[in-house]
């Protein structure tokens, strides 16, 4: 019987388009500047609901800051391991 051995590289890239809303800011979770967004974006992202998100906020899964204004932003650096490409 003939054996093949099949090896299969794969390689992942994210492109965010859209600047808007998306913002350098402090994480204090990561100690430094990282890319935040907003939200609705990091939902989007992530292809969950806005609901998803802030539970994800809530339990200290996603890194987040607010805004004096009420505006929700999310770290980039934690939202990462959640996107599916």
């Amino acid at each position: 019987m003939k054996r093949s051995k099949i090896t299969i590289e794969t390689r992942q890239l994210l492109a965010i388009r859209s600047p808007r809303g998306f913002v350098h800011a402090w994480c204090p979770a990561c100690g430094g500047q990282v890319p935040m967004l907003r939200a609705e974006q990091a939902a989007a992202l992530a292809r969950v609901s806005l609901r998803a998100i802030c539970h994800r906020v809530d339990v200290g899964t996603l890194h987040f800051i607010e805004q004096t204004d009420g505006l929700l932003f999310i770290c980039f650096n934690s939202l990462l391991p959640s996107i599916q490409i």
